[in-house]
């Protein structure tokens, strides 16, 4: 049933330009139609308008109005969207702000990580975006996204009823003539019965509003519009779906005549209209910058204010102007709010001449000046949340706030930054609150992890720090202490209202340094790969992202990119100046990698880097490690005219970028200047090399191999070690290999640290992706959920570790004891881990199978419903982890035979949905054989609680 008084609060202008006849039209008659009041653009200026609805192409000329005083300026999806689902929309996530390029939209993230979703929910919210977080109403998003690799999210999501009603074909001139049979009968009967719409009328409104269709598309959409500042296409982003939505691309439109009329209920929109129900008001909104204040702040204000008169301005959204007068109220101060009218500006007046301050947002509007002309105090609204008072003791924060900012709108000149703080907490000085309130005051986008791709400046309260160090391994350009001679960059930005230089605030951890030239081969001519090279990486982030196929929020290949920019090492890591040996190895190897492989040569950095192939580090005792780095070298060239002067050598990582699985790196120094030095030259033979290398793999307890420089014999001795000591080079000898095989969880930016430090002390990673891998040996969780690896972890009594495992390991340079890193080993555990999880669960299964124990599902035997959730290959993986069985749910079993071979100690019974249908096929034929039927969560919860007292399976009978 249509509401005829859905609109009747507001008073509204359609501001004409940019847009189309038949939707200036439209417009028109949706909000007629829904009981608004209707004023001429000509009034925009006046004080009645309650909304402008404009095109984004217009949206600038109706800013300084906006300046003034509070009126939405929403897109035209808004009008047609609510007047569709009949439901009065909220205007923040439809505003006609052209750098919101994510407005009107409603995305779903789909499955991702946590701080990766973080990321995506962070940038969408920013750009004006609504987040879609519930499942249930996915039915309602305008967009689903999917990983690169596959779309589950998008053929989970059956095509949506509307959108059929939605793509009905039809000609401009139809939806012309009747939106003028709907304008004459408006005019002919005001308040009569509703008029009914001709379908290609909604059809027509449905795609203007964005509701016709649903796209599934990758990530990389995201990156590339944010990178653009825009909305791109979505056509090369999109998924390769098989479900229903694929069905609905396939079919063609039918005509509007085949049902020429439509009601809005046939329509069934109740999903989209949830998906602003359900959505958290704050959440990207003016309101996030809304925090509780601390006891003792309250109490201070009361002091200070109390009784004291406060005027709030008009230009103040209602929402945000309704939360402040509440902190107001709280503290016992009068909140004057004076209502537009004819005597608006004779009562402000009055007001301002009692008030002790008046509240601004903006540098803007009646009140401020009034304030202005009578010489009252003006404070901002972030002054107010922050809960100062006059009494406040000044600091560079205070003194940035205070003021309210220069206009409506953001800094323009960084209303894309995204910006990641580092180090700061609730005790620090700015704290994090405050440099967040700062943050949002100039237009920026904060985000709370971290993104290689995405984050343009991190801002830090001292040089260190897990963001830190990330962020110098990814050649960040902005990585800025907070505050340079006591002057912090965000509050010198927020004070000048305008973008501040970042140069004098940037650590000085990077230096551009010059590189060496490199013959590229004996017979070549020299090559200048690079005279010194400066830090850019903004720009190299964008030429990374824009590749199809590549990670968007993890550390893809640090150790083989092909930037050779120096970075800061570690003065502990030493360098092996003359050894051949290893190098020999690597470039015997060389010869016989395949067509189209390559070599190059990567940077070193402090901090761990991800690389999915193992590599050899070579050690001295004496030298450290050069801070520069080596450029391309071709395989079979030993000789370089590289001039160090009494320098050593750099490293050199030799790393095959071939298809083959067991690629290795190794690290070898470049030769010495033979103006310092005299030359050594490694052996050449490949059968030598093939010696030495099986040499060392018999010796692990040799420390060291002694190399002759001397140029004519090439001869290996030890004697020489001790006689020659200006000439040797001495290999340490690489970790020793482990046959742990750890299971990383958690972000791929986390993963790519860990990896590295696994890699280092000789280990493996599993390349499982997200599925558990029964040949691991240690699982590291950042934080405790039922996840399959998890799950099948605990049952299989794997070693289920924090990741302090990995940074004491680190520390040590060897894998310590896991005990005291074990989940649940210390009573702080509790807070990182899924309340359903029994703390002692990882260590109860462990230490049943180290005793010898059965696994938890030894003798067990599973029939597994193919709608099962947990979905049913997982369930499988977890069942066989535990030591269980899998049956095929099929025709060919028997089930009579193996009902009758079920034990209380060995039984058989059957996973199935919690929802399944009493009237589905299996379940009648398993219930027919009396095999107990349990919904599958039994097999999360059988792993992951109290064993104490013991899960019964009645409590899970389907």
């Amino acid at each position: 049933m249509r509401e005829r008084t859905l609109f009747t609060s507001l008073q509204c202008i359609v501001h004409a330009d940019e847009l189309e006849a038949a939707e200036l039209l439209a417009l028109e008659l949706c909000l007629r139609d829904g009981g608004a009041t209707l004023l001429d653009d000509a009034a925009s200026g006046s004080s009645s308008a309650t909304h402008i609805v404009c095109h984004p192409r217009a949206y600038h000329s109706l800013m300084a109005q906006r300046n003034e005083r509070f009126v939405a300026l929403v897109r035209p999806e808004w009008v047609f969207r609510t007047f569709l689902m009949q439901r009065l929309l909220p205007v923040d996530r439809f505003s006609a702000n052209p750098a919101l390029f994510f407005s009107s939209l409603a995305i779903a993230a789909g499955s991702i990580e946590k701080d990766p979703r973080k990321v995506i929910h962070g940038l969408i919210a920013h750009f004006g975006g609504q987040i879609v977080d519930q499942k249930q109403v996915y039915a309602g998003a305008t967009h689903i996204l999917s990983s690169d690799e596959s779309s589950e999210s998008a053929n989970a999501v059956e095509e949506p009823e509307h959108q059929q009603l939605l793509q009905l074909r039809f000609k401009k001139g139809d939806v012309s003539k009747g939106i003028e049979s709907w304008r004459v009968w408006l005019s002919d009967r005001p308040t009569g019965p509703p008029f009914t719409l001709p379908s290609c009328v909604v059809a027509y409104m449905g795609q203007c509003a964005g509701l016709a269709k649903q796209y599934h598309v990758t990530y990389s959409w995201i990156e590339d519009c944010v990178r653009r500042h825009s909305r791109v296409p979505e056509g090369p982003f999109a998924c390769n779906t098989s479900g229903s939505s694929s069905k609905a691309a396939k079919r063609k439109p039918v005509g509007w005549k085949t049902r020429p009329e439509l009601h809005l209920e046939d329509l069934n929109l109740s999903k989209c209209s949830q998906v602003y129900q359900l959505a958290r008001v704050e959440l990207g909104t003016d309101l996030s910058i809304v925090r509780k204040l601390p006891p003792e702040k309250l109490t201070s204000m009361e002091s200070s204010l109390s009784g004291a008169i406060v005027l709030l301005a008009q230009h103040i959204a209602p929402l945000l102007k309704e939360k402040i007068s509440e902190v107001l109220k709280t503290v016992k101060a009068k909140v004057a709010n004076v209502p537009l009218g004819d005597s608006y500006k004779e009562i402000v007046s009055k007001v301002v001449a009692n008030a002790s301050f008046v509240v601004c947002r903006y540098c803007g509007g009646f009140e401020y000046d009034e304030a202005l002309r009578q010489g009252k105090r003006v404070v901002s609204i972030y002054w107010v949340l922050a809960g100062l008072t006059p009494d406040s003791k000044s600091t560079s924060f205070t003194e940035a706030i205070e003021r309210p900012v220069r206009s409506f709108g953001g800094i323009v000149e960084m209303q894309y930054f995204v910006i990641t703080l580092s180090g700061f907490t609730s005790r620090t000085s700015p704290s994090r609150e405050e440099m967040q309130v700062a943050i949002h005051a100039t237009g920026a986008c904060m985000l709370p992890v971290l993104s290689r791709t995405h984050s343009t400046h991190l801002i830090c309260s001292e040089a260190s720090g897990e963001k830190y160090k990330r962020a110098l391994s990814w050649r960040f350009e902005n990585i800025l202490s907070h505050e340079v001679r006591g002057i912090p960059w965000i509050f010198a930005c927020l004070s000048q209202w305008q973008h501040v230089a970042e140069e004098t605030f940037r650590f000085n951890a990077v230096k551009p340094k010059t590189l060496p030239i490199v013959r590229e081969d004996e017979n070549e001519p020299e090559q200048e790969v690079a005279d010194k090279t400066t830090l850019t990486p903004g720009s190299k982030r964008s030429k990374r992202a824009a590749k199809s196929g590549q990670g968007r929020f993890d550390v893809d290949g640090i150790l083989t990119e092909l930037d050779s920019v120096p970075t800061p090492t570690d003065k502990k890591s030493p360098a092996n100046p003359k050894s051949a040996t290893p190098a020999v190895a690597a470039k015997t190897a060389a010869k016989t990698t395949p067509a189209g492989a390559k070599e190059v040569a990567c940077t070193l950095f402090d901090t761990p880097t991800m690389t999915s192939k193992r590599r050899t580090r070579k050690k001295d005792d004496d030298e450290p490690m050069p801070e520069t780095s080596v450029a391309v070298e071709k395989p079979g060239t030993t000789k370089t005219n590289a001039q160090f002067g009494d320098k050593d050598p750099p490293l050199v990582i030799s790393i095959s970028s071939g298809s083959e699985p067991n690629a290795s790196g190794t690290l070898e120094a470049a030769s010495a200047s033979p103006v310092t030095k005299a030359p050594v030259r490694g052996k050449t033979s490949s059968a030598k090399g093939a010696a030495a290398k099986k040499k060392r793999k018999g010796a692990d307890t040799e420390e060291s191999m002694a190399v002759a420089s001397k140029a004519s014999s090439g001869s290996v001795t030890k004697k020489r070690k001790k006689e020659t000591a200006a000439s040797e080079s001495i290999e340490a000898a690489p970790p020793a290999k482990s046959e742990f095989l750890f299971l990383l969880t958690g972000s791929r930016e986390q993963a790519a640290v860990h990896e590295s430090i696994i890699s280092t002390l000789g280990a493996s990673v599993s390349q499982s992706g997200r599925k558990f891998d029964s040949k691991c040996t240690h699982i590291i969780c950042s934080e405790l959920k039922r996840t399959e690896k998890f799950v099948a972890g605990c049952a299989s009594g794997k070693w289920i570790l924090k990741p302090s495992f990995l940074e004491a390991s680190s520390a040590a340079g060897r894998f310590v004891d896991e005990a005291a890193h074990e989940w649940g080993a210390l009573p702080g555990d509790k807070e990182f881990m899924d309340p359903r999880i029994w703390p002692e669960a990882p260590a109860n299964w462990r230490k049943e199978r180290a005793a010898g124990q059965p696994g938890a599902f030894t003798g067990w035997r599973f029939f597994i419903h193919s709608k099962c959730l947990p979905p049913s290959d997982m369930c499988e993986r977890i069942v066989i982890a535990g030591g269980g069985a899998v049956l095929p749910l099929a025709k060919a079993v028997d089930f009579a035979t193996v009902a009758k071979e079920s034990t209380p100690e060995a039984p058989v019974v059957a996973l199935l949905p919690a929802d399944v249908s009493t009237r589905d096929t299996w379940l009648k034929k398993l219930k027919a054989q009396k095999i107990e039927c349990l919904n599958a969560s039994f097999l999360i919860d059988y792993i992951t609680k109290q064993r104490t007292p013991a899960i019964q399976r009645t409590d899970y009978s389907v």
